[in-house]
């Protein structure tokens, strides 16, 4: 297979995340792709989701809606309504022709974020290729992106589910049992614990870690709002990287 032209830009998950980092994805793609970009999501449009996303007709596919606003902005796209593991092989077949590949993780649950995982290691193995892996989630208050790359040797540089095993296994329904706060980007039975704001500032940090990983380094971001509405963005050892107000999101964050 040539790996010279195609997608070398998967998005899982077209929730608030997604949609609040498209013009950042767009300016990446410019750079580093030849302009196409593959969206995985099952779910459609709700009510609850016009408040910080889209703001399409409820039912709307949202790889559909996000298909349609890089198309827009002058790129190919191509969607797919199903899980990330129903349509493993024909992402991997068809889209991924470079020797590079950026992933982005973004769904509403741990579940797909881990499943996300396990098959970005397996394209790096069946395509002999280097897969840049960035998993995002956000709550009210908080937020992260994760950085790892995959190789095609089996390596796994930054292995975000060593480092973070309440994302791996089964995290939500404990810490409801202890009543903590749920983990971000999870959906509590309240409705979304996210806001419009949080999905802004966590999309920055999201491509901002893209742009610097595909450049070899490998980390992450977090992020945390105290009492007086102060967004600071972290790295893993909690070196200060920025200091944000709600009045708007870094354009880059540096270390």
């Amino acid at each position: 297979m040539s790996r010279s032209s195609g997608s070398n830009l998967v998005v899982v998950g077209c929730g608030g995340v997604t949609y609040h980092g498209m013009s950042r994805m767009v300016t990446w793609m410019n750079r580093r792709t030849s302009g196409r970009v593959t969206f995985v999501d099952p779910d459609t449009l709700e009510g609850r989701n016009k408040t910080r996303q889209w703001g399409l007709q409820e039912g709307t596919p949202k790889v559909a809606a996000a298909c349609d606003l890089v198309r827009q902005l002058g790129h190919e796209a191509q969607g797919f309504t199903q899980r990330i593991e129903e349509v493993k092989e024909p992402v991997g077949s068809k889209f991924l022709t470079h020797s590079r590949v950026l992933v982005v993780s973004a769904p509403d649950n741990h579940q797909a974020r881990v499943q996300t995982h396990r098959i970005c290691s397996s394209w790096a193995a069946d395509y002999r290729i280097e897969v840049v892996e960035i998993t995002a989630g956000n709550g009210l208050d908080h937020g992260y992106a994760l950085g790892c790359v995959h190789t095609s040797d089996g390596v796994c540089r930054g292995d975000w589910t060593q480092t973070h095993p309440d994302i791996v296994e089964g995290a939500q329904a404990e810490r409801r049992a202890q009543g903590r706060p749920v983990a971000c980007g999870e959906l509590d039975d309240g409705g979304p614990v996210q806001s419009e704001e949080s999905n802004h500032l966590t999309a920055g940090c999201l491509w901002s870690l893209a742009e610097r990983m595909w450049k070899g380094w490998v980390g992450e971001y977090r992020w945390e709002t105290d009492r007086d509405g102060v967004q600071r963005v972290f790295t893993r050892d909690r070196s200060s990287c920025g200091v944000v107000t709600r009045a708007g999101v870094p354009e880059e964050v540096t270390q």
